[in-house]
C-alpha cells in the first residue's frame, strides 16, 4: 500500500523546503506542498489559528484531508508537519538555536500520510478516515510555549459530525533500526490502553521489527499531538521512537531515515484500515 521509496522520496521533497517551524519560509512552502499532496481527498479543510512567538503574530494552519469508507466508524490518523526552530539537544552551544531540519521529526510522518491518499481514494471498504497535518506541534519549552499547539486547537473546535472515534497519531517513525515506545499515560483511559494494546498487537502478529518492544526501556510517559484528543475522552494510540539518536539535533536528515522503517508502518496500516479485524478500543 504504501511504497517506501516514494515515501522516502516524500521526506526529500520536505527537506527541499528547508525548516518549517512556524514563520518561516519553509512553513509557507509547506502548505503548498500539502495542498498539491492532498488533492485527491474527498474534502480538504484548512483550520487557520494565531499564535504569537517571540512577540510576533504567525498564522499557522492544520490540514484535514477527509476520506469518505463504507464501515460505520471515523478515524483520525494523524501527525505534524511543522519543526523545531531550535537544536536544544545539540552538545555544541552555538549548534543549538540552528534550526531542525525535521526529516524524521515531521517529515516521517507527513510523508506516510500522505503517501495513504492514492490507496484511501481506491479502498472505501474501511472506516471514512480523516488525515489530519497539525501544526505548531514542536515549540515545547521554547518561548513559554506548550507541546501540541495545533493538536490542542483542533481538539477545542472539534464538531459532532468530525469528532473521530479512534486516533492514531504517527510521530518519528522513519529513523534507522526503529523501535517504537508506548506511552503509558494511555493507562489513565481504558479505550485508549485497549486501542493501544490492539495496535501492538497487531504489529506483532504480522512479525514487524519495530513493534517488538524488545527495546531497554520501551515504556514512557509521553505527550505528543495525542495527548488533547486522550483527554477529550477519545480512543488514542501513538506510534513513536522517541530514542531517536537525531532527535532535536541539526543531523535530523534524510540519511538518518530508512525506508525499511517507513514499510513497517505502512503495513500496519494498510492491516488497521483494510482488514477488517479493527482492535477494539
Amino acid at each position: 500500500m504504501i511504497d517506501p521509496q516514494r515515501a522516502l522520496q516524500r521526506i526529500y521533497d520536505q527537506m527541499a523546503l528547508g525548516p518549517r517551524y512556524v514563520g518561516s519560509a519553509g512553513h509557507a512552502q509547506m502548505h503548498a506542498l500539502l495542498r498539491r499532496w492532498l488533492a485527491g481527498a474527498d474534502e480538504l479543510a484548512e483550520q487557520c489559528f494565531d499564535e504569537r512567538f517571540f512577540g510576533q503574530r504567525v498564522t499557522c494552519r492544520n490540514f484535514r484531508a477527509s476520506f469518505s469508507g463504507t464501515l460505520n466508524e471515523r478515524w483520525l490518523l494523524g501527525t505534524h508537519y511543522d519543526t523545531r526552530p531550535w537544536a536544544d539537544r545539540e552538545f555544541d552551544l552555538s549548534a543549538q538555536k540552528l534550526p531542525v531540519p525535521g526529516a524524521n521529526d515531521g517529515g516521517s510522518g507527513t510523508a506516510i500520510l500522505a503517501e495513504l491518499c492514492e490507496e484511501l481514494a481506491k479502498r472505501r471498504e474501511r472506516p471514512t478516515l480523516d488525515l489530519v497535518f497539525f501544526d505548531a506541534e514542536d515549540w515545547h519549552e521554547i518561548d513559554g510555549k506548550e507541546v501540541s499547539l495545533g493538536a490542542r486547537r483542533y481538539v477545542e473546535a472539534l464538531a459532532e459530525d468530525t469528532r473521530p472515534d479512534r486516533v492514531l497519531i504517527i510521530d518519528m517513525v522513519g529513523g534507522h533500526d526503529l523501535m517504537l515506545d508506548v506511552d503509558v499515560n494511555c493507562q489513565l483511559h481504558e479505550p485508549s490502553f485497549g486501542w493501544t494494546l490492539g495496535v501492538f498487537q497487531t504489529g506483532h502478529a504480522l512479525g514487524l521489527p519495530c513493534l517488538s518492544l524488545k527495546k531497554p526501556h520501551p515504556y514512557k510517559w509521553l505527550g505528543c499531538d495525542h495527548t488533547p484528543f486522550q483527554m477529550a475522552g477519545i480512543p488514542t494510540a501513538l506510534l513513536i521512537d522517541i530514542d531517536y539518536p537525531e532527535w532535536h539535533t541539526v543531523r535530523d536528515l534524510p540519511e538518518a531515515c530508512d525506508a525499511a522503517s517507513l514499510q513497517q508502518i505502512g503495513k500496519l496500516l494498510e492491516a488497521l484500515l483494510f482488514t477488517g479485524r479493527s482492535p477494539a478500543p
